[in-house]
């Protein structure tokens, strides 16, 4: 059981603690409630640059990594379709460093011409690195833009070309920071061995005296649920081998229904005994790799199947075996013991999660997100709850029911 307290501070920002007296470590995350979704349809890939630019420096510290290496901290961010994360490790002795770094760069960020143009080339550099020079690194180009024809989601996280990127200015990164980085779009959690109400007292000293701003609501788009019709895309280019990639919705994260549909990739290929893996890759040896995930998207996401034959199979032929499994699981119910061995597995795995305590701030600040904390220890019984009849009717909905879109690599010129 993960404990922690929570507060919102008087400027917004919500704070929640955990306690882990078992190491002298603490961690803490900064999620920042946006994403590529909220990108400016003509700057797409704002996020994610803007998540470079936070480590550009302020006026008191023009190098953000200096002070915290030498308390010893190490520190990392990620971005993706709905947050932006920052977190941070380090001896629990010098936590107050860390909570100062974060407090200062959240209102004293120095955007200077200078550091946007060098992080500029960074980022234009790492889209070349692993979208353009990098074997089926604009598959989510592709993805993207078949799936959510009409919807902030159009665009994969890196963003729509490095036109976009390099026509970013000074002004628009501005406008960015005020509208997003503040306290009242933020979440920050920690996990520390010192008595959690400290710990709050420290958070406010450091970041109460922030102020407030309004928060410009996040537009309303709707997912585009149909895509007219289901499509197939074929794309010849440089890959070592052909590729498949078959997508179709799922609800989205906050949905009761998207455990049912979580579930349905853990039964396909989820680890070696599954039923995608066992046949196709061990048996059959039709598929020399073949994975099934959900993107997890807070809004209506995706259910992915990616695949790759053998090579002495061909894409039509995997393609046709993986449908079969699909209709199997349209048509007949999962077995209970395969269910419950899948339910095992993914509670060792949340177990296992749960003991790094830099995973515990992490999905402590992205439940709260969801509006539902107490998920970092209840979860796991949503997917309990899920029967073989759901399971049956969720594989109708998603495979059957809804739209599809598959995404297919040839590889050079061997397009038919």
């Amino acid at each position: 059981m993960i404990k922690f307290i929570e507060e919102t501070l008087k400027n917004g920002l919500k704070v929640l603690i955990h306690q882990d007296a078992s190491t002298p470590l603490s961690a803490l995350n900064l999620l920042y409630d946006v994403g590529s979704r909220d990108d400016p349809v003509e700057h797409t890939g704002m996020a994610h640059f803007f998540e470079h630019l936070m480590f550009t420096g302020t006026e008191s510290t023009p190098d953000f990594d200096v002070p915290l290496y030498k308390a010893s901290g190490d520190n990392n961010a990620f971005t993706n379709t709905d947050t932006t994360n920052y977190h941070i490790t380090i001896p629990d002795v010098n936590l107050n460093v860390a909570l100062w770094l974060e407090a200062d760069r959240m209102s004293n960020l120095k955007l200077s011409q200078k550091q946007i143009d060098i992080q500029r080339k960074v980022v234009i550099e790492e889209f070349h690195e692993t979208t353009l020079n990098q074997p089926y690194g604009t598959a989510w180009h592709y993805i993207s833009k078949a799936c959510y024809q009409s919807h902030p989601y159009h665009w994969p996280t890196i963003g729509l070309n490095t036109e976009q990127i390099a026509s970013i200015g000074s002004l628009d990164v501005q406008e960015f920071y005020e509208k997003f980085y503040q306290p009242g779009n933020c979440i920050l959690a920690i996990s520390s061995p010192e008595d959690p109400m400290l710990v709050m007292d420290t958070v406010r000293s450091y970041f109460e005296p922030i102020p407030g701003r309004i928060l410009n609501s996040r537009s309303k788009v709707q997912v585009l649920h149909k895509f007219a019709t289901s499509r197939q895309v074929i794309q010849e280019d440089s890959v070592p081998s052909d590729q498949l990639y078959i997508c179709f919705l799922v609800p989205g994260r906050k949905d009761d229904q998207f455990y049912a549909a979580d579930l349905l990739t853990d039964i396909l290929a989820e680890g070696t005994s599954s039923r995608l893996y066992r046949d196709l890759v061990k048996d059959r040896k039709i598929a020399s790799s073949i994975d099934c995930y959900t993107t997890a998207t807070i809004e209506e996401g995706l259910l992915i199947i990616e695949a790759r034959p053998s090579e002495h199979s061909s894409l039509e032929e995997l393609e046709h075996a993986i449908y079969s499994h699909i209709d199997q699981l349209c048509e007949q119910l999962t077995d209970q013991e395969e269910l419950d061995k899948i339910l095992v597995k993914m509670e060792t795995s949340n177990a296992f999660t749960d003991t790094s305590i830099l995973n515990k701030v992490i999905n402590l600040s992205y439940y709260k997100l969801l509006d539902h904390p107490e998920w970092i220890n209840e979860e796991i019984d949503y997917y309990k709850r899920s029967t073989p009849d759901e399971i049956k009717l969720m594989a109708n909905k998603v495979f059957k029911d809804g739209p599809s879109f598959t995404l297919v690599y040839k590889k050079n010129e061997d397009i038919i």
